[in-house]
């Protein structure tokens, strides 16, 4: 919502975010301000409150999963519709699935893709407004995935002061890219083409992975949380809220600078505008900031970093010029400064392309010949993962190219000897040899991604020979070759 960077005067002041009055206030054509029945986020004011949106969004047919097979059928709810916005630009519109739990489905790898399909595909319709002057015509059928850009315009037609609507462009409130999470709480066997799997620390048999999915033209991040219970379920909430949070963080800040970028907002120096997009910049990273902290220190350090890859991800060279223009804008130093802090932190993450060649890892699990999907809708993406096709040919000199082929093959063996880290440590045997082998990993995809051939080639050979030994119990022949080479055993 960028209007308090353009036109503050446009606003309607009810409710009052980020701390609305329950039961009282409401967000026309949504809902009314309830507390959230499991509470929020510790640090962050707000996100306990959320507008109960089932008014703004309703879903033309039943949600149910109904293929051919009657053995395969899932039959899912809506558990909720809720809205949640804060004091400046952030807000986010949350849609939740469960199954009904009246029977089980005996899903095979091969129903994954399907399955995940119909939830993105759900026929929704978005609520008309009331017959005013000016109201969009909203009612227009679509998908559930489309329905964000409805979503933002029926918001910011019942949130913008009658006297503005005639003035008010459809840019003043946009919709970003949505993010999809999904629980697994029963064994599943399937593969998962992901660019991140783990389990977090003290996850209690909790594994968390990461991909990109693709739907009609569309690419939609997922987390998967499998292996979910009632020992770990606040657990995966709490991660699930963070990612979620921090995700929306994100996708805020990319539409605020590309409507920086492209002119349409343009602030007076000093002006009531520019101050609030001067503290929106600061908040919002002291915000991923904060978040990144509560993913590193409760639940596991890459896992942040997988979620901060994605704001360049979807636009690389997002911040290239934005220094440029907040300097024109007579922003303060301090400012600027900030935004170049979290652009040189985004390109620093390790990029995986979806659909490249060995761009990704495949991830089997194999818990169980069927799944039983009570409590909870499953779903995966691209079940056709390809290997590289990538060769290194001793220690010679490496393009870029070579490099960034290079990047899957540490990652995958690095999550192996995490996993096998995991294991001693739950055990409660030392696994130092682990850690110090994880960390020259990670160091030496950094380099693979700056295109650092000298420094990949010394962070693998402080790695010495408990990794050589490793990488060549677990057919890392890639990796194998280079350490090697590096010790003087190639």
């Amino acid at each position: 919502d960028l209007r308090k960077f353009v036109c503050p005067g446009s606003l309607i002041r009810r409710p009052g975010w980020p701390n609305p009055d329950l039961d009282t206030e409401f967000v026309r054509y949504f809902g009314t301000i309830r507390k959230r029945g499991q509470g929020g986020l510790e640090d962050w004011v707000g996100e306990s409150r959320l507008c109960e949106a089932d008014r703004a969004l309703r879903f033309r047919e039943t949600c149910a999963y109904r293929p051919i097979n009657p053995a395969k059928r899932v039959s899912l709810l809506c558990a909720y519709r809720r809205f949640y916005k804060d004091d400046l630009g952030i807000g986010r519109y949350d849609v939740g699935l469960v199954h009904s739990g009246m029977r089980s489905a005996k899903l095979t790898p091969q129903d994954m893709e399907p399955l995940l399909r119909h939830l993105l595909g759900l026929k929704v319709v978005v609520r008309k407004p009331d017959e005013t002057p000016n109201a969009p015509d909203l009612s227009k059928e679509g998908t559930l995935l489309e329905a964000g850009g409805k979503l933002a315009r029926l918001y910011a037609f019942g949130s913008t002061k009658q006297t503005h609507r005639n003035q008010s462009p459809q840019w003043w409130v946009l919709a970003g890219s949505p993010m999809l999470t999904l629980s697994l709480p029963a064994p599943a066997k399937f593969e998962l083409r992901t660019t991140y799997s783990t389990e977090p620390k003290g996850g209690q048999g909790l594994r968390v992975m990461h991909s990109y999915i693709r739907y009609k033209g569309r690419e939609v991040s997922l987390w998967t949380f499998e292996g979910v219970n009632e020992s770990n379920s606040e657990k995966a909430r709490q991660l699930r809220l963070y990612l979620t949070r921090m995700h929306t963080e994100q996708e805020c800040l990319r539409l605020t600078v590309n409507q920086v970028q492209s002119g349409n907002i343009v602030v007076s120096p000093r002006s009531p505008e520019a101050q609030s997009l001067q503290r929106y910049l600061r908040l919002v990273k002291s915000h991923i900031g904060k978040t990144e902290t509560r993913l590193e220190k409760d639940f596991d350090p890459e896992i942040a970093d997988i979620a901060r890859e994605a704001i360049y991800r979807s636009d690389p060279g997002l911040f290239a010029n934005l220094k440029i223009k907040l300097e024109s804008m007579d922003f303060r130093p301090y400012v600027v400064d900030l935004m170049e802090d979290i652009g040189g932190k985004v390109t620093q993450i390790n990029y995986y392309g979806a659909g490249s060649q060995g761009g990704q890892n495949t991830v089997t699990i194999e818990t169980g010949d069927s799944y039983n999907s009570g409590g909870g809708p499953i779903a995966v993406a691209n079940d056709n993962a390809t290997q590289t096709g990538f060769v290194m040919q001793g220690a010679g000199s490496m393009t870029a190219t070579d490099l960034k082929e290079l990047i899957p093959h540490l990652t995958a063996l690095r999550t192996q000897v995490k996993q096998e880290q995991r294991a001693l440590e739950d055990k409660g045997e030392d696994a130092p040899e682990h850690e110090k082998a994880v960390v020259a990993l990670r160091e030496a995809e950094t380099a693979a991604s700056q295109g650092n051939q000298e420094g990949v080639m010394e962070k693998l050979k402080s790695g010495g020979k408990w990794l050589l030994d490793f990488a060549t119990k677990v057919g890392a022949s890639v990796v194998t070759k280079m350490i090697e080479k590096q010790i003087g055993m190639g």
